[in-house]
């Protein structure tokens, strides 16, 4: 039984240590390697790294699209069309004159004026052109009580006071020029205002603080000082 026991242990291969002399790799240890016919350690195993993700470039472009910043837009901006509406009274001066043998005799007498208009026009940025039309719905009183109409191009603009994104203060300045119809006769007029403007989203509110006008047909001359209020629509 003894001498059985031996051989089989005899029949094991003994596995060198490092350092021990070897022919394979089957002679050492698992965790050493044949190297030079000595077991040695062998040399750790590389991990294969993966490859460095490629560097993409990112322009000021692409940047400032990425990040939208939607800022408010001042009310003012752009072309617009607009209508508008006026009403309002005032005070007026009539002179006139005729020939009385070689001699002017003038006469003056002080009347009211009542205008009623309309306007159409284009609103650029905070500056308008407008036309304005008043068809026989301007009355204008003095000794006959005739009234008429009129028609005229204004040119003006606006400067701001204040302005939020939904509501602004600005003081419109115009000036205008045309013509009027005084039952047969036909004259020409001259104006300017001045005023206060509060603005709603599309909606302008604006009152003519200081207007002036003058009218002329024929050897009349009529100077006037209104007070209006309008309501603009802005498209």
């Amino acid at each position: 039984m003894l001498p059985t026991l031996l051989g089989v242990l005899a029949a094991v291969p003994v596995l060198g240590e490092a350092g021990e002399s070897c022919r394979n790799d089957a002679d050492c240890v698992p965790s050493l390697a044949c190297l030079a016919a000595t077991c040695t350690q062998r040399a750790p195993e590389r991990v294969a790294e993966p490859p460095p993700l490629p560097v993409r470039s990112t322009s000021t472009a692409e940047v400032s699209d990425a990040i939208v910043v939607d800022e408010p837009q001042p009310q003012f901006s752009g072309v617009h069309f607009f209508l508008r509406v006026a009403a309002g009274m005032g005070p007026a001066w009539l002179n006139t004159g005729e020939w009385a043998g070689f001699r002017w005799v003038s006469f003056s007498s002080a009347s009211g004026l009542i205008p009623i208009e309309v306007h159409a026009g284009i609103l650029v940025g905070r500056f308008e052109v407008a036309a304005e039309v008043s068809p026989g719905l301007t009355l204008f009183f003095y000794s006959n009580g005739r009234p008429h109409g009129s028609a005229a191009l204004s040119l003006g603009g606006l400067i701001k006071l204040y302005e939020t994104e939904n509501f602004s203060i600005s003081l419109p300045i115009r000036a205008r020029g045309g013509g009027f119809l005084a039952g047969t006769q036909v004259g020409g007029l001259l104006g300017a205002s001045v005023g206060v403007a509060l603005r709603f989203g599309g909606a302008l509110l604006e009152a003519r603080l200081l207007t002036g006008e003058v009218r002329r047909v024929g050897s009349a001359l009529v100077t006037s000082l209104p007070f209006s209020l309008t309501a603009s629509w802005i498209f």
